[in-house]
C-alpha cells in the first residue's frame, strides 16, 4: 500500500463512508477504488483530484503523495540523474541553460539570446547517438514541480517529435504561440495526454497524428 491509498483509506474509515460511496462520488469502479487503497495501485492526477475532492483532502498534499507513490519507478523511466561536481572548471563544448522553470508559468526558448548559464559536458555523460549540439537545458526554479524535481535543477532537452516520445517521457511542450511548458506525458487510445506538474493546471491533449512541437528531456543535472 503507498501513502495515498493509506491515506485514502483511513480518510474514508474516519468519515464512515462506504468504498461504493466514494469510487461512485469520484467516478470510478469500486474495485479500481479497493486497488488504490490495498494494492498500491496510483492513479493519475484527475482522479486524484476527484478523490481528494470527495474526501475533502489537501488537493495539493494528495498528488504530492501521488508523485512520491510513482517515483521509484518513475526515476527510472524518466531519465537517469547525474550529480555535477562542483569542483570541475567549466569546459569550452557545454550545454546553455536557456530559461528558468516552474509548474505554474509557461517559459520561452530563445537559442540566439545569450544562455542564463553553461553545464560543461564533461560533468554529464550523454546518451549514446546524442548531439550535443542539439541540445540546450532550463533550470527550475522553486519547488512547484516536486517531488520529481526541485530548485535548481537542469533539465537537459533534445529535440523530438510524437512518434519518438513514450509512456511516461517527460517532454518541453510549445504550443502555437511559442509558449513552452515542462509536462508528463500518458496515452489514451489514440490521443497524447501532456499533463502539468501542477495539478491545478488543466492537461493538454492532443492526437497522436496531429504536429505537436516538443523536446524531450533526456538528463536531470542536480547539485
Amino acid at each position: 500500500m503507498g501513502d495515498l491509498g493509506a491515506l485514502i483509506l483511513s480518510t474514508r474509515k474516519q468519515r464512515r463512508l462506504s468504498r461504493r460511496q466514494v469510487a461512485r462520488a469520484a467516478g470510478i469502479s469500486e474495485e479500481y477504488l479497493r486497488r488504490i487503497e490495498t494494492m498500491g495501485k496510483v492513479p493519475n492526477d484527475e482522479v486524484v483530484i476527484r478523490l481528494a475532492e470527495v474526501l475533502e483532502i489537501d488537493m495539493q498534499q494528495a498528488v504530492v503523495m501521488a508523485h512520491r507513490d510513482r517515483a521509484p519507478e518513475a526515476a527510472k523511466a524518466f531519465f537517469p540523474v547525474f550529480r555535477k561536481p562542483l569542483s570541475r572548471a567549466k569546459e569550452l563544448v557545454s550545454v546553455p541553460v536557456v530559461a528558468y522553470v516552474d509548474a505554474f508559468e509557461p517559459f520561452r526558448i530563445d537559442l540566439n539570446k545569450p544562455a542564463i548559464d553553461e553545464i560543461p559536458l564533461s560533468a554529464v555523460t550523454l546518451p549514446e547517438k546524442v548531439v550535443p549540439s542539439h541540445l540546450y537545458a532550463v533550470r527550475v526554479k522553486g519547488n512547484s514541480m516536486l517531488p520529481l524535481f526541485r530548485d535548481g535543477d537542469d533539465l537537459i532537452a533534445k529535440p523530438a517529435s510524437m512518434g519518438t516520445i513514450r509512456e511516461a517521457d517527460v517532454v518541453i511542450f510549445r504550443d502555437v504561440e511559442g509558449n513552452s511548458w515542462v509536462k508528463l506525458v500518458e496515452f489514451q487510445g489514440d490521443e497524447v495526454i501532456f499533463r502539468s506538474l501542477s495539478p491545478l493546471r488543466r492537461p493538454i491533449r492532443r492526437r497522436i497524428d496531429e504536429a505537436v512541437k516538443l523536446d524531450k528531456v533526456i538528463l536531470i543535472v542536480r547539485k
